[in-house]
């Protein structure tokens, strides 16, 4: 009996610890920036894409600024002054506009997917003389964004926020909530890692 209460009580401590460090790994990836007015709106490709298309497009509409950048399609659009927008030719940008050709042919294969989009970003922008940016993607992924673009911008003069989208999908059953929340945790931390063991 002893043995079993014991047992017990371990796999609840267990339990707890678990979902404690999952909370301050959760708190910690989930950076957010206020929105402020700027000269363009970054949008990073990956899951949830739909929703980070909706948040681009609600700041877009909202006018903190008149151009979005898909940096991983090469990619360019601007909002008229009656709310319309309208794509720019992909000539218009320097670069081939296909991802996977612009990725291998410019940078090391091991290059983490969103700092080629940030390296991508910041060619683009100094071509456009953009000098301020709001950059969206999912709420997990913007602590690690924000770890890589301080390295991408960090000889240049940039302002730059981080906002992640507010439509991402909520899953209806806490076994789904943490099944998911604990794929993002530790995937976001694996690369992470990877980058600041590469970037030296």
């Amino acid at each position: 009996m002893e043995i079993r209460k014991r047992w017990t009580l371990n796999v609840i401590v267990t339990f707890w610890l678990m979902l404690s460090g999952m909370a301050l790994l959760s708190y910690y990836l989930r950076y957010a920036d206020e929105p402020v007015r700027s000269d363009v709106i970054v949008l990073f490709v990956g899951d949830d894409w739909m929703a980070r298309q909706k948040e681009a497009a609600k700041l877009l509409t909202d006018g903190y600024a008149r151009c979005l950048i898909i940096p991983a399609f090469n990619r360019l659009t601007y909002l008229d002054s009656n709310g319309i927008m309208f794509p720019i030719e992909y000539n218009y940008l320097p670069g081939n506009s296909v991802y996977l050709l612009r990725k291998n042919h410019n940078y090391p294969t091991y290059y983490e997917n969103t700092h080629f989009e940030l390296l991508e970003a910041r060619r683009i922008m100094e071509k456009l003389g953009f000098k301020s940016a709001l950059i969206v993607s999912s709420p997990y992924h913007m602590r690690r964004i924000k770890i890589i673009a301080e390295t991408v911008f960090k000889d240049v003069p940039k302002t730059i926020a981080y906002i992640p989208t507010s439509f991402e999908k909520h899953h209806c059953n806490i076994i789904g909530a943490i099944s998911c929340n604990m794929e993002w945790i530790f995937g976001e931390i694996i690369k992470i890692m990877w980058f600041l063991t590469y970037k030296h």
